[in-house]
């Protein structure tokens, strides 16, 4: 599958690998948790709390010096083989989505337009673990770049957990892997946040 997301960091990768391919190492990028953003509600318990809730599609995005937005249903109804790019506005159409049941087998999420659900989608294990007390969803993407002959395998790995104003709070924790001008590896570790507020009524 594509991500719907913008590659900001895969393109980070590629320029970082021009510094490795002249000997000056790789790339590691890590994001504290924003000090403007309200706090955490973490689990003191291994045991996984359920997550249920309806959270807005386009939420905040902070890597680093930068701040972007994300869409929600974009990271959880990616691209499908063959689906063009400019399917992503379906994704971007989306003004809330729902978590529903989440548990220690799945999850329904589902993806509105107003009343109307436009996506749905199960999450299950592997996708889905409890890990110490917080729910976990991996995804493995391939990305593509031309204008610098690119392309790696992308590990991303997402911590969830509900702040205290009842937003979805995720830790993206991305691996990536491949090459840059069809011939120079490229590696890099990021780390980001991603924020989804409550939605609002419809």
């Amino acid at each position: 599958m594509r991500a719907c997301a913008p590659i900001d960091v895969f393109l980070a990768a590629a320029v970082c690998a021009l510094f490795a391919s002249v000997g000056l190492g790789g790339c590691v990028s890590r994001t504290g948790y924003p000090a403007s953003w309200p706090s955490r509600t973490l689990q003191a318990t291994d045991r996984c709390e359920p997550i249920r809730g309806s959270f807005e599609n386009v939420g905040a995005w902070a890597m680093a010096d930068e701040r972007d937005e994300r869409l929600l249903a974009g990271l959880l109804f990616p691209l499908g083989n063959g689906e063009p790019m400019s399917r992503h506005q379906d994704r971007r159409d989306v003004t809330h989505v729902t978590f529903d049941g989440i548990d220690e087998t799945n999850v329904t999420v589902r993806g509105w337009v107003g009343t109307a659900a436009r996506f749905e989608r199960q999450l299950a294990a592997p996708e889905l673990s409890c890990d110490e007390g917080r729910w976990v969803l991996r995804s493995t993407t391939w990305e593509v770049e031309g204008a610098v002959g690119a392309a790696a395998r992308v590990s991303s790995r997402y911590e969830m957990a509900i702040a205290q104003d009842g937003s979805l709070v995720m830790e993206q924790r991305e691996l990536g892997a491949g090459v840059i001008f069809m011939i120079v590896p490229i590696g890099t570790k990021a780390s980001s946040w991603l924020r989804f507020p409550p939605a609002r009524e419809i």
